[in-house]
Formats: C-alpha cells, sequence, structure tokens
C-alpha cells in the first residue's frame, strides 16, 4: 500500500520545492499543504525542530529539507543504484546547498548585524564575494564585484557539476547512473 504523504511548507518554492520535484518525477500523490508566512508563528511548535518543511510520511514527521529529498530520491529509485551512485548523489546535493545557502541567508536577514553574522558563519570561498558585493558603497565597485561573482565564481561551481554531469554517459540529462 502507498504512503499517505503530506508536505508542509510556506506558500512558495524554497526549501520544499526539490520534494515536490521528486513526487512529480516519481509520479507518486501527496497532499502540498502550503501556509502563510504569517502563519508560522502558530505551526512552529508543531514541527519536529521549529522548522519547515515537514513531511509527513503515514503521520510521521520527517523533518529537514535534504533528509526529506534523500528519503524521497531513495524510496522511488531516484537515489543511485550503488553506494558510490549514492555518494555521488549526495555531493551534487551538498553542493546545490553550498551555492544557495548564502543566498537564502541574505535575502530573508533583515537585521543588517544578523545578516553579517550570517555570512560570517557560511562558506567563506562562496560568501567572500558576496560579502563585498551586498556591503558596497560604491556603485562602480559594487557592479564590479556583481560582475565578477556572476562570470567568474558561481560559474566556477556550476562548470564542477557541469563537467561532472558531462562525465556520466556524455552528460545525458543524469548526474550519476541513467535514472538519477
Amino acid at each position: 500500500m502507498m504512503p499517505n504523504y503530506k508536505l508542509k511548507y510556506f506558500n512558495f518554492r524554497g526549501r520544499a520545492e526539490l520534494a515536490r520535484l521528486v513526487f512529480a518525477v516519481a509520479e507518486v500523490e501527496y497532499e502540498d499543504i502550503r501556509f502563510a508566512v504569517e502563519d508560522w508563528p502558530k505551526i512552529k511548535p508543531t514541527t519536529p525542530f521549529g522548522q519547515a518543511p515537514v513531511l509527513e510520511v503515514d503521520g510521521k514527521p520527517l523533518a529537514q529539507s535534504s533528509a526529506i529529498a534523500r528519503y524521497l530520491g531513495k524510496e522511488y529509485g531516484l537515489a543511485g543504484k550503488t553506494n558510490w551512485e549514492q555518494a555521488q548523489v549526495d555531493m551534487i546535493m551538498d553542493t546545490m546547498e553550498d551555492i544557495l545557502t548564502p543566498m537564502r541567508a541574505i535575502h530573508f536577514c533583515k537585521d543588517e548585524q544578523a545578516q553579517v553574522d550570517m555570512i560570517m558563519d557560511t562558506m567563506e570561498d562562496i560568501l567572500t564575494p558576496m560579502r563585498a558585493i551586498h556591503f558596497c558603497k560604491d556603485e562602480q565597485q559594487k557592479a564590479e564585484l556583481q560582475k565578477k561573482y556572476q562570470e567568474e565564481t558561481l560559474p566556477n561551481y556550476l562548470k564542477g557539476l557541469e563537467t561532472f554531469l558531462c562525465g556520466n554517459n556524455g552528460g545525458d540529462g543524469y548526474f550519476v547512473g541513467s535514472e538519477c
């Protein structure tokens, strides 16, 4: 019997989107429970760690977006067939997290000092140029820093991902094996 899935997250893509994509690719039905940011204070205490998303599987909660995605990937054959392929899938997921984490922190933080603290706690090789861009007061220099980030730093990560993709069966659309 197919499990009963309920995915609970804010009414936007964010950290739940990967789980939604896995459900779509696997053609699995689930209840997509989206809530407004204003409702979060009431919902937060009902989650395992005070965070979203949460996936309920037959009424049992599973938190943490990467854990949810990995669980669903394994359940529906999208996480690699061997331990080596699974490790490669984890590598791609972790690389994407390295790219997205600083952007999320900067985007959602309204307090400038807290923003600085979050940036300092995140990967220096990615964030150094983003921090410089964010706090730069000189508009010309800021434009130059943005250009460098967009043309050098981020493409370096994306090139690594592309090289890895192309190294798997000539880049047939899958990072690992022929199904994930």
